[in-house]
Order: structure tokens, then C-alpha cells, then sequence
């Protein structure tokens, strides 16, 4: 059994941020991550091993060759080790790690960078962009395929909090792009693994993914953020949510909540399928297209018809590179798009506390 430990990172002369740290070879290293796996805890000063362990711990903090790049590397190897044959769900999502209350230990702001901007105040930190792998069955946490970090430059112009992206730039210029560059590179890292399907929330809907990543081993399933132009069977341009508010539905689905966000319940859901071809905008820039007519995918909606206790009806509409046939296959497509929850948790508890995962290797 392999100890995978995740862990903040504190650099008192340089900077805050977080590092994933999994078995180090030196002593002093390997002293560390016993001692945070024992006593399951991200701070130095609570591991209650004496003034010269912590003076230790800070100095291997502060060590030049303790770098990220090599960790995270180290991280990739071990989950390319676990993969071999097995059906993956690979789970991509961001998440912002604001380092403003800690201002008054930063002595300087390297390697952060803004995550939100108003009128009134500026927050700087970073956003963290990992990829958890996790098999379909057996149903398992695998490692982390890629980790990468985001800073935004406060000199940049931002919208809703995101860096403003021009439609004339391509996505190889923009910070959308670490959705591709996650793919890409957790491609490289499973090459081992049978089947390889990347899950992502609204901000991986993005026509460029789609046309990218599938191929006989990969598969992209992302919710649905933009109501796009499309080509629909019968050859006809129509918009994609009026597309499918008007087809027939194949059956149902029942799922259990218990996200912690809305009322604990089964529910009923409707399920649509269609299939269409996403068109290419004129008004953006892509340089490099592998279809160039459009890219073909299967759209799958399920909603709650009933409204219960005044919460919003769920309806979720999911982009698949699939040829999905029967209901069947959709019912599996959801459960692996409900899946998607894991790394929310996995967020969660990386901001409060420590973490072992035990990964059979």
C-alpha cells in the first residue's frame, strides 16, 4: 500500500502555497510525511515533535530542490502505475485558494497571484487545477494525473472574476486552456489504463475539447454551459436547448441526493437524448481543427419535472463524445457525470485539513 499525502506547504521567506507531497526519499522528507499522515494535520507546529523537528521541517520547506515540478511529477508516476487495464473517470475541476488573511506572514506575494478583483478590495492567492482519477468499476480513487497552479496578473483586464479572453486569441492563449493542457497531458500519464473518460464541470465546455481529446481510448463528458448553434440529424441549424426541449423522452433515471447543497431525497429524473454536430463560431479564432465541418456529440438532458419544497428543479444538460445508443448507456453516462461530486469533496477537505488516501498499487 502506497501513501499518497496532500498537505499545505508553508515557505516563510518566499510564499504560501500548496504542494502534494508523496513519499519522499530523504530522511528528513520521509520523517515529515510519517509524522503528517500519523497525526493528520497540515500544520508544522501542531505534529508536537519537539523545537528541532520543527526547525527541521521548515528548513526542508525552505530547501531550493524541493520544488513542485518534481512532487507533482512523483505524484503522476504513481497513478500511472495504479491505471493499468482499468475503466477511469477522470475528474477535473479548478478551485481558489485565497491567501489574503494570511498577508501579515507573506513577506512578499511570488507566486500568487489575483483570483478576485471588485471595486473595493483586490484577494490574491491561487487557483489549484487538478485532475482526480477514479475507476469506474471497481469504484476507487486512483491518484492525480496532472495538477498544474494558476496566477492571474493583476495588470490583466478580468470579467466575473476570470481573466478577460478576446475571441480573436486562440485557446492556446488563453487560461481556459488548462482544461486542454489537463487532458493532454492525463492522456500521457494513463496510456496504461483501457478506457479513459474526462469529466468536467461548465467551465470545460469548450468545442475545442471536444474536437481534441476523443479518440478510441478518450472520451470527454462536460455539462453544458452555452446554448450553441448546431446541426441537427435531420440537417437543419437550430439552437442546442431548444433542440432538446422539444425531443421525446427515452425513459427515466432515479438518483439520490446527498450533496450537503439541497434537501436529502430520491428523485425522478426525465431523460432526452440527441444527437447533433456542435458548428465551429465564426466570431473565434481556432487554429487548429480535426473536424473541420463540426464536431459530432450526443446531448443528454434529465430533468425533475416536480418542483419540491420550493428548490429549483434539477436539469442537467451533459455533453458526451459517446455514441450512446440505448438508455442504458445514458444511465451510465450520468452516473459517471454524478461521480463528478468526489473532487468537490476532495476541495473540501484540502482546504481544512490533511489527508492520507491508502491507493493499492
Amino acid at each position: 500500500m502506497n501513501n499518497l499525502y496532500i498537505c499545505n506547504k508553508k515557505r516563510w521567506k518566499e510564499k504560501t502555497a500548496l504542494v502534494c507531497t508523496v513519499m519522499p526519499t530523504r530522511k528528513k522528507g520521509a520523517a515529515l510525511e510519517i509524522a503528517f499522515t500519523q497525526q493528520l494535520t497540515s500544520v508544522v507546529h501542531k505534529l508536537r515533535s519537539g523545537n528541532a523537528f520543527e526547525k527541521g521541517s521548515y528548513r526542508f520547506w525552505n530547501n531550493k530542490k524541493v520544488k513542485e515540478s518534481c512532487l507533482i511529477e512523483k505524484l503522476k508516476e504513481q497513478c500511472s502505475e495504479n491505471c493499468k487495464g482499468l475503466d477511469l473517470n477522470v475528474l477535473i475541476d479548478s478551485s481558489t485558494f485565497n491567501l489574503n488573511s494570511k498577508n501579515n506572514r507573506l513577506k512578499d506575494n511570488e507566486g500568487l497571484g489575483l483570483v478576485f478583483k471588485d471595486r473595493r478590495a483586490k484577494s490574491f492567492g491561487f487557483l489549484l487545477h487538478p485532475c482526480l482519477v477514479y475507476s469506474h468499476l471497481p469504484r476507487k480513487v486512483i491518484g492525480i494525473s496532472d495538477v498544474s497552479f494558476i496566477t492571474r496578473d493583476p495588470q490583466r483586464k478580468y470579467s466575473k472574476g476570470r481573466e478577460w479572453e478576446s475571441r480573436s486569441e486562440p485557446i492556446e492563449n488563453k487560461e481556459t486552456n488548462c482544461w486542454l493542457r489537463a487532458c493532454q497531458s492525463s492522456k500521457s500519464c494513463l496510456k496504461e489504463a483501457q478506457k479513459v473518460t474526462f469529466i468536467m464541470d461548465r467551465g470545460g465546455d469548450i468545442t475545442e475539447i471536444y474536437d481534441r481529446v476523443k479518440d478510441e481510448r478518450h472520451d470527454v463528458l462536460a455539462r453544458s454551459n452555452h446554448n450553441r448553434k448546431i446541426l441537427t440529424e435531420e440537417g437543419k441549424k437550430a439552437k442546442l436547448y431548444e433542440y432538446i426541449n422539444q425531443s421525446e423522452p427515452i425513459g427515466e433515471i432515479t438518483l439520490v441526493l446527498n450533496d450537503g447543497k439541497r434537501v436529502n431525497r430520491s428523485v425522478k429524473l426525465t431523460v432526452r437524448r440527441v444527437k447533433c454536430i456542435f458548428l465551429w463560431s465564426k466570431l473565434r479564432r481556432v487554429d487548429y481543427k480535426k473536424n473541420v465541418g463540426g464536431v459530432p456529440v450526443t446531448v443528454i438532458q434529465v430533468k425533475e419535472e416536480s418542483q419540491i419544497g420550493g428548490e429549483e428543479p434539477i436539469c442537467w444538460t451533459l455533453v458526451s463524445t459517446k455514441e450512446l445508443i440505448d438508455l442504458e448507456q445514458v444511465k451510465d453516462e450520468v452516473k459517471r457525470y454524478e461521480s463528478r461530486w468526489l473532487i468537490e469533496e476532495y476541495f473540501k477537505l484540502l482546504k481544512r485539513m490533511a489527508m492520507t488516501w491508502k491507493i493499492a498499487s
